[in-house]
């Protein structure tokens, strides 16, 4: 089906024509790269006390050596920024190649619908989240596709606004009180958002955090291993096939795989979808004359609402702690917003017990769906209601700067743009999880903390 074309305005079509047409090539792109931390309207060890605008909440980063106060005032992202943005970390661009051997794992793709970055077994379980004056949003451009490639020239770069508008869901009028001075009761000195994040969450800013539902792609994964594989899930405690024993024999269920080092692998692939959106957003940022600095080491459930005492965060619903999980980093889940970003789990809000989890994923009118294509006839799809019958026990997520960071049962990365001081964040993790990108102008001169942070950008 066709898909409705909105007004843009003139400036956009040219910012979005710039963008596909006249920005260096990936080549160049990378020799140019570099984390740009300072941006307009930016401070660092100053020694000054000062109240987060958003938050209220009083900071003061010690002096340094590297003291340095922006003059200028934060310019926050245009609409088509943000979206060009959104769009090359996690946007629709046209129908996936499906060459897989009928025998080798064909079945485990989800979708026929492609984005810009890829996903184990095309699941489509990590969504964006957009942080900006406006509010909280969840980017999720949906499944349609008109073609093959969705952008193939001119007559489609309006496509790029049209999924930011149309396949932009709002959470939250306002920003998350969240601020670079956020701190648990008795635990002064023990920061909760990093050490490097002062200028988090300014006004002005963006902030854009890749979210990954954990669980979603675990039933899907299960088929496989019992199909072409000829694994089986392994109970560690018992170290007895777990509810499969009857099928354990040659030619169907031959290697066993403890449920700990699946859950781990399950965690682990997940978990590059999110670093491949951050460096697309990297890459669409230098391309457009922003800045970017990709960083985590903070603490991502804080963030999602599950202490509330501490910040309201995104208010989540979370779960009581499970005082049975194996391991601490297990006992938190994180269920999401109903209707919009939901953690597949059992037993959650939307799967009471496992029988109700496998229904929805194998059967009930659910098991095929179809996604109709222009010119092309309607094509079955797999459900995407791949979930898990189990809470999965997960590891810690270490980020690229090396930290190990505690995931919780949704898994963000995030990524913060400022306008004039360009910055994205970008975070990576677990069950809903991030990492952060900083956007600021580049410069062209070697560079150093100020020169970087008192040069505007060109507009894109």
């Amino acid at each position: 089906m066709a898909i409705a074309k909105p007004q843009i305005s003139a400036e956009a079509q040219q910012q979005l024509r710039r963008f596909f047409e006249e920005t260096p090539s990936v080549s160049k792109l990378l020799t140019t790269l570099r984390s740009r931390r300072v941006g307009l309207g930016y401070k660092i060890e100053t020694g000054e006390e000062e109240t987060h605008p958003v938050t209220g909440r009083v900071m003061k980063q010690e002096r340094g050596p590297l003291e340095f106060k922006s003059s200028e005032a934060v310019v926050p992202l245009s609409e088509t920024e943000q979206a060009l943005l959104c769009w090359a970390g996690i946007g629709p661009n046209g129908m996936v190649n499906w060459d897989i051997a009928i025998h080798g794992g064909f079945h485990e793709l989800a979708w026929l619908s492609g984005r810009t970055a890829a996903s184990p077994g095309n699941s489509f379980a990590t969504d964006l989240i957009v942080i900006n004056d406006h509010g909280v949003s969840l980017y999720n451009p949906g499944l349609e596709r008109e073609k093959r490639v969705e952008i193939e020239g001119p007559e489609d770069y309006w496509k790029v606004i049209n999924w930011f508008e149309s396949g932009t869901q709002k959470i939250s009028d306002s920003r998350p009180d969240i601020d670079w001075s956020v701190r648990a009761p008795g635990a002064p000195h023990a920061t909760l958002f990093g050490p490097y994040q002062y200028n988090v969450n300014r006004p002005g800013t963006g902030w854009l955090i890749p979210i990954t539902d954990m669980g979603w792609l675990y039933f899907s994964v299960l088929l496989n291993l019992f199909d072409v594989w000829h694994l089986f899930p392994l109970d560690d405690a018992t170290q007895q096939p777990a509810g499969v024993g009857q099928w354990v024999r040659e030619g169907q269920l031959e290697m066993p795989v403890p449920i700990s080092s699946l859950e781990r692998f399950l965690f682990q692939v997940e978990t590059y979808p999110a670093g491949s959106m951050v460096q697309n957003i990297r890459l669409a940022a230098e391309a457009m004359g922003l800045g970017a600095w990709i960083f985590c080491g903070f603490f991502d459930d804080i963030l999602m609402g599950a202490y509330p005492d501490i910040a309201k965060g995104f208010g989540f619903k979370c779960e009581p702690l499970n005082p049975k999980a194996p391991a601490a980093m297990g006992a938190l889940k994180i269920f999401g917003l109903e209707g919009v970003k939901e953690g597949t789990y059992v037993p959650s809000p939307r799967y009471k017990n496992g029988d109700r989890c496998w229904k929805r994923s194998t059967g009930m009118g659910q098991r095929w769906r179809t996604m109709i294509l222009t010119g092309f006839l309607p094509t079955a799809v797999h459900s995407s209601q791949m979930s898990y019958v189990k809470s999965p026990r997960i590891l810690p997520c270490t980020s690229q700067t090396g930290r190990s960071k505690q995931p919780s049962h949704m898994s963000t990365t995030a990524l913060t743009g400022t306008g004039n001081a360009r910055s994205i964040t970008t975070p990576w993790s677990a069950t809903l999880e991030w990492s952060y990108i900083t956007l600021i102008p580049p410069s062209t001169k070697s560079t150093t903390v100020r020169a970087a942070s008192q040069r505007r950008p060109e507009s894109t």
